[in-house]
Order: C-alpha cells, then structure tokens, then sequence
C-alpha cells in the first residue's frame, strides 16, 4: 500500500511522498506532471517505486491541490519549485517530468543551485508539438499532430469530477472517447487506475500556458540541462516521432534512450512496470 502524505503542502505546493523507508537512500525520485496534469498522474508508479525507493510527486503551481490566484508563470512556477527543492534536500535527486511538464524540469535543472543527478523527459520530446501550440493556426493545417496538440490543450482545461472519473472507470466507450489523444489503447485501460490518476487534473491554467507558448524557447530550455537526460516515450505517441529524438540528441547529453511498445503519450499509466524498471535501472547508474 502507498504510504503518503497526500494532503502535505510546503508554501504554494502540494505534494505526495512514498517510500519513506528509503528516504535517506539513493537514488530519490521528484516526479513532475504535464500539461493539465496533476500529482496523482504519477500515484501507481510512485506505489511501485516505494518498494525500492523514495519518492515525492508535485503539483506544479497552477495545477491540482496547488492552484493559486496567481498569473501562472512558467519561470514564476519553476522559482517556487526551487524553494521546495531546497527546503526538502532534494536537489541531489533524479529529476523526472512528463509531457510539457518538462518545461519547468528544464528551467529547474539549470538552476545554478540545483545538483540533479540526472533527468528523465518522459514523453518530453515536444519539439514539433510546443511549434504547433506557438502558432495555433497549425493545429487546423499539421494533420494529426495539430488534432492531438489542440485535443491535448482543450481536454488539459476541463476539471475531471469525480462524477467524470467514475464515468471513466465504468465505461470502456467513455475511455475510449476520452483518452484517445493521450493513450494507445484506451478501452484497454485498468479503469480505477485510470480514475485514481486523473484525480485534480485538468486546469483553466492550460489556457494561459497556450497563450504565452511563444515566450517559451523549448529547444533552449532543454538544451541548458546540465547533466545527463534519459528520454522514454510510447511507439503510438502522437506527439512525438524520431524526429524529435533526434533534436533531443542534439541539444544535451541524452545517456540513454527508450521506445515503449503498444504505448502512447502516458507511460506512467499505460506502461507503470516497465517504467519504473527504467527510471531504477537509469537512477542508480
């Protein structure tokens, strides 16, 4: 069983720790969900790490329990995580994020205060897609790619009730409707944990990341990392191809790289096994 602090907060920021056992081993784990996401994206994975390591999952200021009346800032998000990173001795850790979620990663990891062992972009690579949300025109004219990126940006906005995620875990059709732009097989899905997952997401935030999108120079952001990055992403991501691999190769020091089969853009719920055996494998080197 997890065994958590759910309802934690430090200043702004909510978080769930596990695997308290392993709280004075390495490696640690600080997990960062994506766009509309929330901590509990990461609630099976953090279940399965527990049992090797320490972990603590954050909503990012703006998102889930650590939503705020403030004008949502990426660089503004990324000061307050720095605070929480220092007050809870986590800068030597490995750094995970997910999805757009690496955008804040990236700002984190060049802080000059930080030492992060390495990072890990789990579906991170969003070359293409971050060109597509900075010209929104593009999401009527880049095929599939400017279906999934506006698909992604709309869903991310809407709050999932709780009424929505018991409509989630019973109907294999709702799922399949619903998931479709972030999973490779929806109706395949374990329900609850689909349900647990999507716990807090979905945020009015989402708007004001779209609109200030072409103040974010992606490629720079990751390319100031300065240690090691790992890159996992699902065989059926819609947002990313070889392409951005590739981009991704160019601009930092990726240590290594790995493609999920039957997976899209949420290997933490598609694939959590298989996930967790990477971030272990890549986190104790």
């Amino acid at each position: 069983m997890l065994r958590t602090a759910a309802e934690w907060r430090l200043e702004d920021i909510a978080y769930t720790e596990a695997g308290l056992e392993h709280r004075d081993s390495s490696p640690r784990f600080l997990l960062v969900h994506g766009l509309g996401g929330a901590r509990r994206q990461w609630c099976t994975v953090q279940e399965q790490l527990a049992r090797h390591a320490y972990s603590i999952a954050v909503d990012v200021p703006g998102f889930g329990d650590s939503r705020t009346r403030d004008r949502f800032d990426v660089h503004g998000a990324t000061r307050k995580l720095a605070r929480f990173v220092r007050h809870r001795g986590l800068d030597d850790c490995v750094l995970v994020s997910h999805s757009i979620g690496s955008t804040v990663a990236a700002l984190l990891a060049a802080d000059g205060g930080m030492r992060f062992q390495r990072s890990i972009l789990v579906s991170g690579t969003l070359f293409r897609a971050v060109g597509v949300a900075q010209r929104p025109w593009q999401m009527l004219t880049r095929g599939r790619l400017g279906l999934t990126v506006a698909a992604q940006f709309l869903v991310g906005m809407i709050p999932v009730s709780a009424a929505a995620r018991r409509l989630l875990a019973a109907s294999r059709w709702v799922r399949r409707l619903a998931l479709w732009p972030f999973v490779a097989a929806p109706h395949a899905l374990d329900p609850h944990c689909v349900a647990r997952a999507l716990e807090g997401s979905g945020s009015p935030t989402v708007l004001r990341v779209l609109l200030d999108a072409r103040r974010i120079d992606f490629p720079a952001m990751v390319g100031a990392i300065p240690h090691p990055v790992d890159l996992v992403w699902g065989a059926h991501d819609r947002l990313i191809n070889a392409e951005d691999i590739v981009t991704a190769a160019g601009l930092c020091d990726v240590a290594n790289r790995h493609e999920i089969r039957d997976c899209g853009h949420w290997p933490m719920i598609e694939r959590t096994e298989e996930l967790v055996a990477l971030f272990l494998k890549w986190g104790s080197r």
